[in-house]
């Protein structure tokens, strides 16, 4: 019996001998030969023909499964490995016997991004070097790419046409170094095995990796499409400018790709599209995050500003640091810091417009208006809304245009002017429609306004209408669960308890709650606090509803918003009355928190609750609360 492994590197004349070892008829000799799939052999005739006249016997075997890999590495590494570890195994050698061998040896030996003295780069240089020279351009500048290979850069990086670049795509995946798979319906092309991709990308000099970074990161810029761009397309533009040590350009995206975050996080209604929604929804970011990043971004700003730059170098930085204010502004306008963000946001304002950028300034009217609806002011509201109208009738932005008729119906609203609030909120919708937004491209404005004339129909003491409006604005944005969808089912939620459906609002409240978690968000975070004490109080889970309580008095105080201060005073005045009356709930830990009787709580209620808006929950407490 004569064993022999890796039958593909064999030349033809060990072949032709092996050959007529098998073709004489003793049968004394036995071939035990093993082969990789993923190399041909020089006569592979030769093997075919071996294996029609039955002199040959394939046996296949296929690559080790995740679960195996995990048996395999439990048994072979010493020391106690970690689910991700395995995964990270599994990712690198895809079940491959080989790599599989080499990394679990890298890992026992705690050299786990080793690769420059196992036997894996001996055996990838004998693979490569086999390789045609467009072969090897067409890998160098696909281990150069962020994800999957994009065939179209590589055409344009290279210079080739899409018959050459096809021809070697298709010879690589024949030797298995590349591979195709479907993504979602999409044909995508990718190394077989990261190690591959490594070993190709280490191979070039430092030098020329940073001009391929550069060059494909300025030929992503060119394909960038104002307005409608993907957190995908600034991540992609962040790692190649940041390995091109393009300080200015790396430091530009990741602005960019604070603001989108925060676009999504941190407005109460994002101004972001359906797609985008459905896309970027899993992407939340919290707010020690925020803040570690955003001190670094503002260091890295003045870091770049102190250097000789070019008039051209110096307006980017100028346009990205002004975004970079826009969002530093609205992060502490959010979180309550009021003097330093309204000072920042003003500065925004006066900045955008001298430098003629019309969407920061509009942005800036906006985060002005909502920060006047907070503390209800309304003479500074109506002063940015009718700024950011005329802006965005100036410039043509009609989804501005839509959103600030929609803040101008909260400013009708909070005088009590039902009538024109919802003639606004109908025009907003108008703007959208006509504009061909609302059809499956932007939802979230739409359910803006639906809530809105809920929030009216509730104050005219419609109840049923106004579950039906907030059901319309849970509806619209449901399948992608953005932010807003909080405050939908708290306004439900609300609604639905002052028509006595305790049980139903529960459900609602729990979802708000899993979503104000998810974002780390302040908005009615008090309001949601305070009902869910309520929720708990009537479950007799004591305990539980002190604890919200404890936490809606220490919101309110973050927000200071005196609706909101409001409500939870109606709902101190709900759970003291219903402790005076059936004596129940008053334990330790509610004493500490309802501190006075409940006469207090309702006087309070009736004095912070709107007195437009908030009618129905005035009219609930005049009604049920009795006092002896």
């Amino acid at each position: 019996m004569i064993s022999i492994e890796d039958i593909h590197w064999a030349d033809r004349l060990s072949l032709k001998l092996l050959t007529n070892l098998l073709l004489k008829k003793n049968k004394n000799i036995f071939l035990l030969l093993t082969k990789s799939n993923e190399y041909t052999i020089c006569e592979e005739d030769i093997i075919i023909t071996l294996k029609d006249i039955n002199k040959l016997e394939y046996v296949e075997l296929g690559r080790f499964t995740r679960k195996e890999v995990e048996i395999i590495c439990k048994k072979m590494i010493d020391s106690k490995i970690e689910e991700s570890e395995i995964d990270d195994i599994y990712f690198k050698s895809k079940g491959n016997a080989f790599f599989l061998s080499e990394y679990i040896q890298l890992y026992s030996n705690k050299q786990k991004k080793v690769l420059e003295d196992s036997k894996i780069q001996a055996i990838l240089f004998e693979k490569f070097s086999m390789l045609k020279e467009k072969e090897r351009k067409v890998l160098e500048i696909a281990s150069v790419l962020y994800e999957n290979i994009n065939v179209e850069l590589i055409f344009k990086a290279l210079n080739l046409n899409a018959f050459e670049v096809i021809d070697c795509i298709n010879s690589l995946i024949k030797l298995n170094i590349l591979e195709q798979r479907e993504e979602n319906g999409i044909t995508q092309i990718s190394f077989a095995y990261s190690a591959y991709k490594d070993y190709v990308y280490n191979s070039i000099n430092d030098y020329s990796r940073e001009i391929m970074h550069n060059e494909i990161g300025q030929m992503l810029e060119k394909d960038l499409v104002t307005g409608n761009n993907t957190i995908k397309t600034y991540l992609r533009l962040k790692y190649h400018f940041e390995r091109a040590k393009n300080q200015i350009k790396k430091l530009k995206y990741e602005v960019y790709i604070l603001a989108y975050y925060l676009n999504f996080n941190h407005e109460i209604f994002p101004s972001l599209n359906d797609c985008e929604l459905s896309k970027q929804v899993k992407l939340y970011i919290d707010n020690s995050k925020v803040t570690e990043l955003m001190e670094r971004i503002e260091i890295d700003i003045s870091e770049v500003k102190i250097k000789e730059n070019s008039k051209e170098e110096l307006k980017d930085i100028l346009g990205f640091e002004l975004l970079f204010l826009y969002c530093k502004g609205r992060y502490f306008i959010r979180e309550g810091n009021y003097n330093s963000g309204v000072k920042i946001m003003n500065r925004v304002i006066q900045f955008a417009e001298t430098m003629k950028n019309y969407k920061i300034a509009l942005n800036g009217h906006k985060q002005m208006a909502i920060y006047s609806i907070q503390i209800i002011n309304q003479e500074l509201m109506l002063k940015h809304v009718v700024a950011g109208i005329e802006v965005s009738k100036a410039v043509g932005d009609n989804l501005e245009l839509g959103i600030f008729y929609r803040l101008y119906g909260v400013y009708y609203m909070n005088n009590g002017e039902f009538e024109k609030a919802e003639e606004l909120f109908l025009k907003s919708i108008d703007t959208f429609e006509y504009e061909g937004i609302l059809e499956g491209t932007n939802s979230i404005s739409t359910a803006a306004n639906y809530n809105y004339i809920g929030e009216i129909r509730s104050a005219q003491g419609k109840l049923e209408e106004a579950m039906q409006y907030f059901q319309k604005s849970i509806n619209l944005c449901e399948k992608t669960e953005a932010s807003c969808l909080s405050i939908f089912y708290i306004n439900a939620g609300k609604t639905l308890f002052l028509q006595g459906e305790v049980f139903a609002m529960k459900e609602l409240f729990y979802k708000a709650e899993s979503i104000i978690k998810r974002f780390d968000s302040y908005w009615k975070k008090p309001v949601l606090e305070a009902y869910l004490a309520l929720v708990n109080f009537l479950d007799e889970k004591f305990k539980e509803s002190s604890e919200h309580l404890k936490s809606a008095l220490q919101e309110v105080k973050t927000i200071n918003n005196s609706r909101d201060i409001g409500y939870v005073y109606f709902i101190q005045t709900i759970i003291g009355y219903i402790i005076k009356r059936d004596e129940v709930g008053f334990d330790d830990d509610m004493k500490k928190i309802l501190t006075e009787p409940y006469d207090i709580y309702y006087y309070n209620a009736i004095k912070y609750l709107d007195k437009y808006r908030d009618t129905a929950e005035v009219e609930y407490l005049k009604t049920n609360i009795k006092f002896e």
